[in-house]
Order: C-alpha cells, then sequence, then structure tokens
C-alpha cells in the first residue's frame, strides 16, 4: 500500500517536530519523567502533533520493547462506550512480558462517554504497571477526576497572520521538500501560500505540499493555488492509490484484470472529492515519477505503455469527474497499458 505523505515524513522525535517553543520545552521536560508518570494528557487542534508525541513518548517508555508488544493505540471516536475501556483494563492488568509497564495511547479522548471515563479512574489509580497517554481537541469534555491525575502539556498553534511563525512552517516544509527526489527548483512563494493556508494544521500543511509535489506542481500557479485552497487528505490518498493500482495492474491467468483490483479502484473513485482536476494532476505526477524509474531498454513495453498514460493524463485541462472516471478506465483495461 502506498504511504501518505504525511506518514512519511511523521517525526521520529520530539527535535524533529515543528512546535512552539513553550511547547517543545513542555514536551522535553516530560520526556525526562514519562517512565515515572501514570497518566499524560496531550491537549491541542488537530494537525499540530500530539499523536505523533504520544508514539514518541511511548516508544521511550518501552524502550526495550522493540516490536511494541506492550503498547495499544485506541481512537476514541470509534471505541467509546464502557466495553471497549473493559478491554483496555485487560490489557494493563495482564503482565508486561517485554517492558516494565504496558502503555494506551487514547486518541480523541473526548469521545470517550462519562461513564467509559469513570471506568478508566481504577485502573489508572495507583497503577504503576501502566501509563496512559491521552490526547484530546477538546478538554473541557474530559471529567475532572483524570485531569487531576494527568500531566497536561498544551499544544500552541502558530499565527499563520504572523510573518515569524509562517517564516517558521516555510522553512520546515523547505526542509521536508529538500528530501525528495526532485531537480526542481524551490518556489517559497508556495510554500508561504501553503503555510498560510486554512485550516491552521501542519499535518495539513504537509499533506497539501505531498499532493502538489505528486502533482508535479513546484510553481504558485493556478492549479497549486486549487490545490492549496480545495484541498482533502482523501483527494491525495485515493488519487495516489488509483494512479498506483493503474501503473501496477494485475491480471488473471486469461488475461483479465482481477476483480478485486477493480473493486479497490471502484472504492478509491467513490472516495474523490469534486475536484477532479486536482485528482488528475497527482494521478499524472504519479506516473510520471514511474516512468522516471522505468528501465527503458529491459522494461521497454512498460515504458511506452506508461507514457502512453501519461498522455492521456495530461492532454486535457479541467476536466469533469466523469471524464476523469472514462480515463481511469482506460487506463486500467487498454491491453497495451
Amino acid at each position: 500500500m502506498a504511504q501518505s505523505f504525511t506518514e512519511k515524513y511523521r517525526p521520529q522525535s520530539i527535535q524533529e517536530m515543528l512546535l512552539t517553543s513553550s511547547t517543545a520545552k513542555n514536551l522535553e521536560t516530560l520526556l525526562n519523567i514519562a517512565n515515572d508518570t501514570s497518566v499524560i494528557l496531550l491537549i491541542g487542534p488537530s494537525g499540530y502533533g500530539k499523536t505523533t508525541a504520544a508514539r514518541i513518548i511511548a516508544k521511550q517508555i518501552l524502550e526495550n520493547d522493540t516490536n511494541l508488544m506492550n503498547l495499544r493505540e485506541i481512537n476514541a471516536a470509534n471505541q467509546r462506550g464502557i466495553d471497549d475501556v473493559r478491554e483496555i483494563t485487560q490489557f494493563v492488568e495482564a503482565p508486561s512480558v517485554f517492558a516494565s509497564k504496558n502503555v494506551v495511547i487514547l486518541n480523541e479522548a473526548q469521545q470517550l462517554t462519562v461513564a467509559a471515563q469513570n471506568c478508566l479512574l481504577d485502573p489508572m489509580e495507583g497503577n504503576k504497571r501502566a501509563c496512559f497517554i491521552l490526547t484530546t481537541t477538546d478538554p473541557q469534555k474530559i471529567i475532572k477526576t483524570i485531569k487531576t491525575r494527568a500531566y497536561e502539556v498544551v499544544f500552541d498553534q502558530f499565527d499563520i497572520t504572523n510573518k515569524t511563525d509562517v517564516s517558521i512552517i516555510v522553512d520546515y516544509l523547505n526542509e521536508i521538500i529538500s528530501k525528495e527526489p526532485t531537480r526542481r527548483g524551490r518556489d517559497l512563494s508556495l510554500l508561504e501560500a501553503i503555510a498560510r493556508s486554512e485550516p491552521n494544521s501542519i499535518r495539513k500543511h504537509v499533506a497539501k505540499l505531498g499532493a502538489l509535489i505528486a502533482a508535479d506542481i513546484y510553481s504558485l500557479t493556478k492549479e497549486a493555488t486549487s490545490i492549496i485552497l480545495g484541498f482533502e487528505e482523501q483527494l491525495e490518498s485515493s488519487a495516489i492509490k488509483i494512479a498506483r493500482l493503474i501503473t501496477e495492474k494485475q491480471f488473471t491467468s486469461n488475461g483479465n484484470i482481477k476483480y478485486d483490483q477493480w473493486g479497490r479502484i471502484a472504492r478509491e473513485i467513490n472516495l474523490l472529492s469534486d475536484n477532479p482536476e486536482a485528482a488528475r494532476r497527482i494521478i499524472a505526477g504519479y506516473i510520471r515519477a514511474i516512468i522516471i524509474r522505468t528501465d527503458s531498454i529491459t522494461d521497454k513495453q512498460i515504458f511506452f505503455a506508461r507514457c502512453k498514460m501519461l498522455s492521456a493524463f495530461t492532454s486535457e485541462t479541467e476536466i469533469t469527474k466523469e471524464r476523469l472516471l472514462t480515463l481511469i478506465l482506460k487506463a486500467l483495461y487498454s491491453e497495451d497499458v
């Protein structure tokens, strides 16, 4: 499965994260005492690194557990009831095989019901063999009895109307793009447009950069502005999955496209947003990148087939969603592509 751009560049340490100075300082302090802390509450807006920080903290606590067998990560938006908490309780009370503690990361903790939060109090209380790391965008929905037990860190937002803060975000995006295998020049005005765009979310900024790179856009053009302003993470993810599937087609023994492959493409098409032009550019950019890595001598047929596919996706602009579907179907079922 193709790795998303945000996962590709997810920081692996606090030092790699883009944080305000006060947030970074508070996290460093927390890391020094994390092994002796039973409940941690990470508070802040969406897309500012709470989950990333939670995973980094968990890895430090579980330093001898290289496979993270003593870690459970749960999205409370999907598992928010008492029965879910009972499963968590069973996990933390089980013996820690590879580490001194069991660690639970509860993302979107504000989604837990009040009853479920109350059920967490017992396993949290005085349990030296467990650590709970809760992340939330709405601390008002976390019950007071959990808050009083927790070590809190608040993630501050950058001010995207402030020149200095925007410059910090631009430098971060510039560092990411420098790791990409491209010889294209960098347009700082493009990075600044991303940094100033709404929503104010570092994850969204990185995802937008990924969508632009996938679409082979490196300057502040009309198309770039369209992607930045109308960006959806689902659009980038689905477009890249479709591009991967049509360039790496799998066939049955009688030469037909495998049904499950068409089913996967159909599902991704249904998830595309109403921005078919942005999706087309992302697909074309992916195909272009694949062509660069294709050996035109030993894989001549594949090379020319992909060139023909790329030509189809770049021969027209401002297409409709129906036309995009037609291009995808032709690329998938054409005998010579």
